[in-house]
Order: structure tokens, then sequence, then C-alpha cells
């Protein structure tokens, strides 16, 4: 399945009150996230900073959540809330009917990079290229801490299973780790500091049993981290230009996008590769991607969202996916 729109969409005008009364299309430039609701609905955000919804291929709902564009996207593990930022500093946090968004102080002094929600706490972390990390309360939108120790901007946050470590990856080619307690540091724990990246972070991801760190970089490498000892278990190699996301699909495999025009399907434990998907094919490049299930949904370059299903492991075959 192939959606979205392009640089030009049509705009409807009431003529007599010379007002815009809608506009058929889609984001004004790449695809900047997505997110899979349960209900199978896709969630986008783009650089014109709309937020959109889209039903059987078909945008079901338009809202302008940013004056500036969407650059991360957090949707909660139950689905009811999701959370976007942008480079306008500010974080929203969007209800289950996402009429009303609570709008979060702008902490921020730079665009915001990454979101991620806890699971079982109320809870959201952001990460900016102002070089910190910050954790946020959901009900009321109050901030409760701010991290700082990376040299450069912040381009990827996750936060662990169990809620006692956030990861955030950084343009000075370090993740750090920091120990967390209710949300707050936990001074009874030393941050973390990893350092085999030889470019900037630029993605994360923790294993469902928080034993695992995945991450991605500009310098085109897939890391696997073993948190117990603290190292790198595993270095992934194969794409042929930096990582854009990482997305695990099980504690043992994982998908990730790439500026080399492909999305790879990765066998942690072995470093092998188990399949690929070359968008070179119809010369476009992933920049973002989301999972729910067997349904993989990637977000381009080209103005474009492309889903898969995803193959089990011993099925998995590399090519294009089919559009309509």
């Amino acid at each position: 399945l192939q959606v979205g729109g392009g640089p030009n969409p049509l705009d409807f005008w009431d003529r007599e009150r010379g007002k815009k009364n809608g506009t058929l299309g889609a984001h004004l430039g790449p695809v900047n996230v997505v997110a899979i609701l349960p209900n199978g609905d896709l969630l986008s955000g783009g650089p014109e900073g709309s937020l959109l919804t889209w039903s059987k291929g078909a945008i079901a709902d338009r809202s302008a959540s940013h004056p500036a564009p969407i650059t991360a996207l957090a949707l909660h593990p139950g689905g009811d809330m999701w959370f976007s930022g942008g480079a306008d500093r500010v974080i929203r946090h969007w209800p289950p009917d996402a009429s009303r968004p609570l709008t979060f102080a702008k902490k921020h002094t730079a665009g915001i990079t990454s979101l991620a929600v806890a699971a079982k706490s109320e809870l959201v972390v952001s990460g900016s290229t102002d070089r910190s990390v910050r954790v946020w309360f959901t009900p009321s939108g109050e901030e409760i801490a701010v991290l700082t120790g990376h040299s450069e901007g912040v381009n990827a946050v996750a936060m662990a299973p169990d809620e006692r470590w956030i990861a955030s990856g950084s343009d000075d080619g370090s993740i750090r780790l920091w120990p967390i307690k209710a949300g707050k540091p936990d001074p009874d724990r030393e941050v973390i500091v990893l350092e085999e990246h030889k470019k900037p972070v630029t993605c994360l991801a923790f294993s469902k049993d928080g034993k695992t760190l995945v991450s991605g970089s500009q310098d085109q490498t897939v890391k696997v981290w073993d948190l117990a000892q603290h190292k790198c278990r595993r270095t992934l190699t194969g794409h042929k230009n930096w990582i854009s996301s990482v997305t695990l699909v099980d504690d043992r495999t994982a998908l990730t996008t790439s500026d080399d025009l492909t999305v790879c399907f990765w066998d942690l434990e072995s470093g092998r590769e188990l399949g690929q998907i070359d968008l070179g094919l119809v010369g476009d490049c992933p920049r973002c991607l989301a999972l729910r299930g067997d349904r993989v949904v990637v977000g381009s370059s080209s103005w474009l969202i492309y889903e898969f299903q995803l193959l089990p492991a011993n099925k998995t075959k590399s090519g294009g996916g089919s559009s309509k």
C-alpha cells in the first residue's frame, strides 16, 4: 500500500468570503514521523507542522499541530494517547479524542528531536538540539527533571521497560544511560556513557526484556549493547549510509531504515541481515518507521507512506512493496 501526497496540495476557498475551507493533499515535504493506532489508522507528521490521521489510505483528519516542522511523535503503548514535538520547541499531549491537546511549557531552548513514553507511569521524555533531556508528568505537563551532560544536541531518547533508565543518543557520538527513579535522577546509581560510535547517534530502541539497547548512527552501523555489562555485544554492518530509525520486532530481531534507500531486517544474535526492502527501486528514501503486529509503515522523503507486511524470518525476501 502506498499513500501520501506531494508538494502541491489543492486548496478549497470560499469565493465570497475569501476564506480557505480546506486542503486536499498531504505533507509538504518528507514524512518525519509515523505511528499506527490500535484501530488501524495511521498518524504522520511533516515539515509543514500538520499531524495527519489516515484511514484506509485517505486523510481522515488534519490538525495544524505545530507552526514549525513536526520532528517527534510517540504513541503510548496502550494506543490511547500520543505526543508530538516540533522545531517550535513545543510538546503537545493528545488525549484519546484528540480534540484539545495539552501543551507543555516551552522549556527546551531549541527544537525537539525525539520523544519516548513510559508504559507504566505517567511520564514522557524529550530530547532536543539544546543538548538536554527532559522528563515530564503527562497529566499536567509539568517538567520534573532535566538531564544534561551531552556536549552536542540530542537526537534520540528511549525509556527502558522497567523505567529505571533513560537512554539518549547525541551528535557528540555518545549514548548516555541516565538512572532514574520515579522520573527523577537516582542518586544511588551513576550515569553510564557508551562511546563506540564514530559519528552522531541518530536512533535508539530498548528490547522488551530490557537487557539490550540497539543504536543506529551516521557512521552507518547498528550496535547491539549488553546493558548488564555496559558494552557493545555486536556491530551490524551492511547499510551504505546513515541509519535514520530503528524498531525492535522482538528481543532478537530489528528493523532499520537508512539514507541508502533501504529498510533492513536483522537478526541481533547473529548479526545477519534477514531481509531488505529496497526503495531505491522507486527512487525513494525511507526516513522513519512504525510497527504493530506484522504491519510495518514507512515514511519517506518523497511525501509518501508505504505499508508492508512483515513475514516470518525464514520467509523474508528482498524487494519493494506493491502500491495502489
